[in-house]
């Protein structure tokens, strides 16, 4: 079954929805989505074009969203806008805890075949620890054993596997490769926010 999921996100700007936030914080990248509701406009039209305001907090969850700019059918709109709060943006580490920063983009959504795959995922904090990571996979190392051992800079370990996972969450250079991706073979590093992802995709029997 076909459903609507973002093709692009354009950030037209960011600008401080409180006082003690400097305006010159700079919109964050949306890293987490989920699908949004069918809607009879989109299959006529093949793509729909919102514009939304989110209120994102420092951790880049979403306090809040209004839509600007209608798609022509508003009860799409209110489902549309429940599920966009749902989303996740890259942390905002110059935010402070009680502020938020309001984020204007232009959401292009259209129609794609759900896909699930099995995929575990190697994260890191930076390109070149990503980078050395994906050389050893690529001389033989165990994904899973890597996973396993603690990260450079960061608490906990580098990994492991994430299970059956819908790849319309990610933004759309991951979902290229994801789909790309066969079973037993991993990505190249990719980033995702402030962090450096390699996923490798199961067999389903995993």
């Amino acid at each position: 079954m076909k459903r609507l999921i973002v093709l692009s996100l354009v950030l037209l700007a960011g600008c401080a929805s409180a006082r003690y936030t400097p305006a010159t914080t700079p919109a964050p990248e949306l890293i987490d989505m989920s699908s949004l509701p069918g809607c009879s406009i989109g299959s006529s039209m093949g793509e729909i074009q919102v514009e939304v305001i989110f209120e994102v907090r420092r951790d880049g969850s979403i306090a809040g969203a209004r839509m600007l700019h209608s798609s022509g059918d508003p009860v799409w709109d209110r489902s549309a806008l429940e599920c966009m709060k749902r989303w996740h943006f890259a942390e905002v580490p110059s935010l402070e805890d009680s502020a938020t920063l309001a984020v204007k983009t232009r959401v292009i959504v259209h129609p794609e075949e759900r896909i699930e795959l099995v995929l575990g995922s190697l994260v890191v904090s930076t390109e070149a620890e990503a980078l050395e990571l994906h050389r050893l996979l690529k001389a033989g190392a165990s994904f899973d054993s890597l996973a396993a051992t603690p990260r450079w800079d960061a608490p906990g370990k580098r990994g492991g596997p994430l299970g059956l996972r819908d790849i319309g969450r990610y933004p759309h250079h991951i979902r290229q490769e994801l789909r790309a991706l066969r079973a037993g073979r991993v990505t190249p590093p990719l980033r995702l926010g402030s962090e450096y992802m390699i996923f490798k995709r199961y067999a389903l029997s995993m």
